[in-house]
């Protein structure tokens, strides 16, 4: 039976709703989906081989200088320091910040936040003559769809 409220002319019905847990055990995500524990599903792997934090670094870095200094001597120069430095950064910031201890993770997002500054279609990668901005469309989601494989593949071997 629903208690009644009266409030202001009206008869309003409220419903109390309570949880009862005694007793009931929630099973982790992992043993309701009868996955193993410790093992990274696909969209997992996906979302942890993109760099986020350093491909927004470089944007807001590389996106300022271009726009004060595009024109000037230095900035291709400039542009390849960023890149070798926003390569280093990935490394640090997920081993150091992020406490990634697998090599393979560490090398897959640095190879990642590469592939991301190639599909921008900015410098350095934007000098080559061989550089085309399709390629770099293409490549871009090619690598974050096929990159998650890579545990799966290492396992099987």
């Amino acid at each position: 039976m629903l208690p009644a409220v009266w409030a202001g002319g009206g008869l309003k019905v409220r419903q109390v709703v309570t949880r009862r847990t005694s007793g009931v055990r929630e099973l982790p995500k992992r043993e309701r989906s009868g996955e193993q524990e410790g093992y990274d599903t696909y969209r997992e792997r996906m979302l942890k081989y993109i760099p986020v934090e350093t491909v927004v670094v470089w944007i807001g870095i590389f996106g300022s200088m271009s726009a004060i200094a595009y024109n000037e001597e230095f900035f291709p120069i400039f542009a390849r320091w960023a890149l070798i430095l926003g390569m280093i950064g990935t490394w640090i910031y997920l081993s150091h910040v992020e406490q990634v201890r697998d090599r393979v993770h560490l090398v897959v997002s640095t190879i990642g936040f590469m592939v991301w500054v190639f599909a921008l279609g900015v410098l350095p990668f934007s000098a080559f003559p061989w550089y085309n901005q399709v390629a770099g469309a293409l490549l871009l989601p090619a690598y974050v769809v096929l990159v998650p494989l890579i545990d799966v593949i290492s396992e099987r071997v």
